[in-house]
């Protein structure tokens, strides 16, 4: 029942945002999809989200802490397994390999509502929603050899790492 996804696949397939399960002893009684005795979803109310079908249901809900709103916050996440808004359970598997470099932070440009990021030789900014304070240096996820997302910032240069996305 629960679908093993790779990340091209998620991209396709899921509906943001996603919510963590932190068991895998849910079962499906009567359209209800449970969870120690808990509704995670209730596929006989009416409604096409997640959400509105949680919203109509008159049983005990499994309390869905967790959301996660794009794919990036998967992939810094290790939970084993997510439902998304669709009503969709998966389990994502973490498939290749990509490296993490730290590159000196060019320089800063706070705004009101997020703060641009530019680091040298990379010709475009990271957006930070909080506005960036200190730390010289930028810690980048490459895939494929690109840069691609920012994966977290340090005071000092980080050694060069790999991670499985």
């Amino acid at each position: 029942m629960v679908v093993s996804l790779t990340y091209k696949q998620v991209l396709r397939i899921i509906s943001f945002p996603v919510y963590a399960l932190y068991s895998d002893n849910f079962y499906v009684r009567d359209g209800l999809v449970l969870l120690n005795e808990k509704v995670i979803d209730d596929r006989n109310q009416s409604g096409d989200t997640l959400g509105k079908r949680r919203l109509q249901t008159p049983h005990k809900l499994v309390r869905l802490s967790k959301a996660y709103e794009e794919f990036f916050d998967i992939i810094l996440e290790n939970s084993p397994i997510y439902i998304d808004s669709k009503g969709g359970i998966f389990s994502y598997d973490k498939t290749e390999w990509h490296t993490v470099k730290s590159v000196r932070v060019k320089k800063r440009e706070i705004l009101e509502t997020h703060t641009r990021l530019w680091c040298w030789g990379i010709n475009f900014p990271f957006i930070l929603r909080k506005p960036h304070q200190g730390k010289g240096w930028a810690e980048i996820l490459y895939l494929k050899g690109r840069p691609w997302k920012l994966y977290g910032l340090s005071e000092e240069r980080q050694a060069d790492k790999r991670r499985k996305i």
